[in-house]
């Protein structure tokens, strides 16, 4: 399907009641250039603004596609595409400018969910570049992210901008992308290159201004990550709404959770800048809990991982105090310098 700028895509009934909704959805080879949506969606299991769902056949390449209109869905729910399956798909240039919400699923400016199978021994991924978001995103169930709420595979987000804010009040949060799932036999590798998040990020486990959680628990040989060149001038805080019992949580200025291994090039966070303020508070937390906050990662889980170049301006705040842990990051429980 492709839609000159001046072709616009426009629903003028505003509202959808729909399982599955969006301007199409996909199967094979498609192509959606120029569209803009206008009109808002509700009551949608899955939805988005362009495409709602693309299935295991699809390829997508989507070019300079808008959403103007608000997205209200039970489960995955984004700006431009709900659910690409697998294959290797290219978003460019595309912009969501309205506010997204998911009752129970993902959310995300751009796309709320790549990736289908963890066990998949394959190398689909999704390409972002140069997209932006500055509508606000919202879920009450798992992962949120202004670019990219949950991975499944492998993904480039390149020279992408949020000015929304981000919020996830149950799982885990990201100011470009939320998650990663941490066991998957996809061979892709992650990047985050030259992104910056100006939104409010917030989460009551895994918040960060950039990625919130990053990486597999297993790794194989083509699995690598990394951030870069990224700046985050967003606020990250705790999610305090909802009181946790023998939780962890992980809250960072660039990252909040890394995975990693012992592969070579190491995993890393790379010429990163954090001036976002970060805020925890351990009064929503009873038990065991344990909290996790730096001004670059908060915790890695690895053998062998990159942090240099790296500047956190951001205060860390824990209980209202100020602490010491400003350019640190913590690495199976040690303070390493960043």
């Amino acid at each position: 399907v492709r839609r000159s700028q001046a072709d616009r895509f426009y629903r003028p009934d505003g509202k959808c009641g729909c399982d599955l909704h969006g301007g199409v959805t996909a199967a094979g080879a498609v192509t959606l250039e120029g569209i803009v949506n206008k009109a808002a969606i509700s009551n949608a299991a899955i939805g988005a603004g362009i495409l709602a769902v693309a299935d295991a056949t699809a390829t997508v390449t989507m070019i300079g596609c808008i959403n103007e209109a608000a997205i209200s869905t039970a489960n995955e729910a984004a700006g431009l595409v709900g659910y690409i399956n697998n294959n290797i798909n290219t978003i460019t240039g595309c912009e969501n400018t309205a506010d997204i919400t998911s009752t129970g699923g993902s959310a995300a400016g751009i796309i709320a969910r790549f990736g289908v199978n963890a066990a998949k021994a394959d190398v689909d991924k999704v390409i972002i570049i140069d997209c932006a978001n500055s509508g606000n995103v919202y879920t009450d169930g798992t992962q949120a992210g202004g670019m990219l709420a949950y991975l499944v595979g492998g993904t480039e987000i390149k020279g992408c901008v949020n000015k929304g804010n981000i919020t996830s009040s149950n799982n885990k949060a990201g100011g470009i992308f939320g998650t990663s799932v941490k066991d998957t036999k996809n061979v892709c590798a992650i990047t985050v290159e030259s992104c910056i998040n100006y939104g409010t990020v917030s989460a009551p486990k895994v918040a960060a201004g950039i990625v919130g959680r990053l990486g597999r628990a297993v790794q194989l040989e083509g699995m690598n990550y990394m951030v870069k060149n990224c700046i985050n001038y967003g606020d990250v805080k705790a999610y305090t709404a909802i009181t946790y019992d023998k939780a962890t949580l992980y809250i960072g200025g660039i990252v909040g959770y890394a995975y990693g291994g012992s592969l070579v090039p190491a995993n890393g966070v790379v010429n990163c800048v954090n001036l976002g303020n970060i805020t925890a508070d351990r009064s929503h937390l009873t038990g065991a809990s344990t909290l996790y906050i730096g001004g670059i990662v908060a915790y890695v889980n690895a053998a062998n991982f990159e942090c240099k170049n790296n500047v956190n301006a951001g205060l860390v705040t824990i209980n209202g105090e100020v602490t010491g842990m400003g350019n640190i990051i913590y690495k199976k429980n040690k303070i390493m310098p960043s």
